[in-house]
């Protein structure tokens, strides 16, 4: 109060020393019933496995103020100051004991008003050992926040590191972003930042170094799982504020009409609709009644045996797994990558197997009995359901090893939905595109095994109609 009363002294010499509207009394009392108003919104980090607990608050008067810090190792006495220079909101309380629970409450300070309340009382807990050593599910109390929410946080020195928790859902990508906010440090620059399961603090699921304040990047998860974000300034004594914000990726960008054979063949064929989104594509594959997944081998032909890990070309063409072990059935899945740490799977987790017993020859409807014989290279046939049925035959002879270009276009005005299947004359089918709602099939680098004749059958499932087919050697 001392220095309250020394300040108002000096107004009044200053008043009396010039005219005003206004007398000192008025001025005194005006002054005497501002008041200031406590600090409020302590926080103090709980289970701090550094060395030292920080304790921040928030300020709300635009007044030149100083914060003494109190401390007691009980939550209702022996208070004692210790610090009464802070001009800024938070403190380093680098003389807490690891393992003893502390008390703190923080009041402000004014040169002209005085003293404020005490704040409410928080309490902490330092555990002293190091990040990369915290206990499966520890430390509690982390500030939890929610998908596609955007929310301030603060960073401080490079000593320091701040954390939250994020429940996510599994198959979600995750766009991570950061935004520096108006009042941040101009030379706050990047982070690191780490991502764990809660339930294993040990190591990280995704780890990003020096990554900019202004950076969006990506991370996805398995499984459900309570994701705790660990971040920390690059610079030693840098201070300031950033938005961070996790959100879902657009749920446009997904991978549909996975489609898996099942017939007798030495392999199992798999297609799927490609994306231009999705840099490269793997094949993951379980039996049933397995659990886990594992990503397998396939080739990109029936003709030519050598596999891939990765499918990285355009086009909706399939894949043919020949490690498949005959009668049993395996499930797969699509598994797209935009990064190697961002990927997203298949909407669809389809069954598939290849037979060991050749099942009886194909029986085709009436139909085929029609079939047109055509010589290569067909451009633009056209063509016409012959009957209500929706199937169509023609019959072409194709070349083993020879990679043909096959595109059928249908008259939108007679039907949408169509399917293609090529068929040997024993009535085997060696290639199938299944059902498309567009109209429209393209296959870019069908082979044969063997030289022969073929049928080509076109199905419409909405109603007969015409359509042209072109049928190339691919150059």
């Amino acid at each position: 109060m001392y220095t309250k009363y020394l300040g108002i002294i000096m107004l009044f010499f200053i008043l009396s020393c010039q005219p005003s509207v206004y007398n000192a009394i008025d001025i005194y009392h005006q002054i005497d019933d501002l008041g200031i108003e406590k600090p409020v919104e302590v926080y103090a980090t709980k289970g701090s496995y550094k060395q030292y607990i920080m304790i921040s608050w928030v300020f709300y008067m635009q007044l030149k103020i100083n914060f003494h810090l109190y401390r007691s190792e009980y939550p209702d006495t022996d208070f004692t100051v210790i610090s009464s220079e802070i001009d800024n909101s938070y403190y380093f309380d680098t003389t807490a004991v690891p393992g003893v629970t502390y008390y703190y409450k923080v009041k402000a300070v004014s040169f002209l008003n005085g003293e404020s309340d005490f704040s409410e009382t928080v309490s902490a807990l330092r555990a002293g050992t190091a990040i990369d050593q915290f206990e499966d599910g520890e430390p509690e109390n982390y500030p939890e926040f929610a998908i596609d929410t955007t929310f301030l946080r603060s960073v401080y020195p490079v000593d320091d590191v701040d954390y939250f928790l994020i429940k996510c859902k599994s198959k979600e990508i995750k766009t991570v972003s950061f935004v520096p906010t108006t009042n941040s440090v101009a030379n706050i620059d990047t982070f690191s930042i780490k991502f764990y399961d809660l339930k294993d603090m040990n190591t990280p699921i995704h780890e990003v170094e020096s990554v900019k304040i202004d950076k969006t990047f990506k991370i996805s998860t398995p499984t459900d799982v309570d994701i705790v974000a660990v971040l920390q300034s690059d610079k030693q004594g840098v201070t300031g504020d950033y938005n961070f914000q996790i959100k879902l990726l657009d749920s446009e960008k997904i991978i549909k009409n996975l489609w898996v054979s099942n017939q007798y063949s030495g392999y199992c064929m798999i297609q799927w609709d490609r994306e231009t989104f999705f840099r490269s594509y793997k094949i993951q594959r379980r039996k049933k009644g397995d659990v886990d997944w594992e990503f397998i081998s396939v080739s990109t032909t029936i003709f030519r045996r050598d596999t891939v890990d990765s499918i990285s070309d355009a086009g909706n063409k399939a894949v043919y797994d020949f490690s498949i072990e005959p009668d049993i059935e395996y499930q797969y899945r699509v598994v797209g990558f935009v990064t190697e740490d961002f990927f997203r799977y298949s909407i669809d987790e389809l069954y598939g197997k290849r037979n060991s017993v050749e099942p009886d020859s194909y029986e085709p409807d009436d139909s085929v009995l029609t079939a047109s014989e055509f010589e290569l290279p067909v451009n633009r046939q056209e063509r016409t359901m012959t009957d209500d049925s929706g199937v169509d035959y023609m019959s072409v002879t194709l070349k083993a090893g020879t990679s043909y270009y096959i595109q059928l276009n249908y008259n939108q005005n007679y039907a949408m939905t169509v399917a293609l299947t090529i068929i040997d004359m024993d009535g085997k089918s060696v290639f199938y595109s299944p059902p498309v709602e567009n109209g429209s099939i393209e296959v870019n680098g069908f082979q044969c095994v063997t030289e022969g004749r073929y049928y080509v059958k076109v199905e419409c499932f909405t109603r007969s109609g015409a359509y042209d087919i072109s049928i190339t050697e691919k150059q």
